[in-house]
């Protein structure tokens, strides 16, 4: 019976220190603070509206690609394709932008962007043999060993630091 009281006692102090806090921290008031009127005040709507259907479109536009891109490598995985042309595909498919290749660009700061279209068509392939294609996990070292025959002098890859 005593333990009851000490434990009905404990959290009697620990709730009662919880609202003298919980009070005093918010200044004696439950009420939210009001935002900063001179950071609402630069809103606005049409431009939110307008900013969002981009980024929809944008969203589309990125997603249209990478089946695209699906697509291209599944065909040279079936032997549809060769190498070289997938990699203008993929160049098609992004109209000439480099954008894509960005992180590529990073761990291959020396590379040209014929050889990182070339690893981008590379990395679907792997890509579509982690999905189950079929006959894409066979195909890795095939175009592997082509490409390294096409650009026999490809730069080597940065070392990642350990994480």
């Amino acid at each position: 019976m005593r333990n009851v009281r000490a434990v009905g006692l404990g959290i009697a102090a620990v709730s009662g220190v919880a609202l003298v806090v919980g009070v005093l921290g918010t200044g004696g008031s439950n009420r939210r603070p009001e935002p900063a009127a001179g950071r609402w005040a630069t809103v606005d709507p049409e431009a939110e509206l307008r900013r969002g259907s981009e980024l929809r479109a944008d969203l589309a536009t990125a997603q249209r690609q990478l089946r695209e891109k699906d697509t291209v490598a599944e065909a040279l995985v079936r032997g549809e394709l060769t190498l070289d042309e997938a990699a203008s595909r993929f160049w098609e498919i992004h109209g000439g932008e480099i954008g894509p290749l960005v992180k590529l660009r990073l761990h291959y700061p020396n590379a040209s962007d014929r050889e990182l279209y070339h690893r981008n068509v590379l990395v679907f392939v792997h890509r579509a043999a982690a999905r189950g294609v079929p006959g894409a996990a066979a195909a890795v070292p095939r175009l592997e060993a082509e490409f390294a025959r096409k650009l026999p002098r490809m730069t080597k890859p940065i070392p990642r630091p350990p994480i």
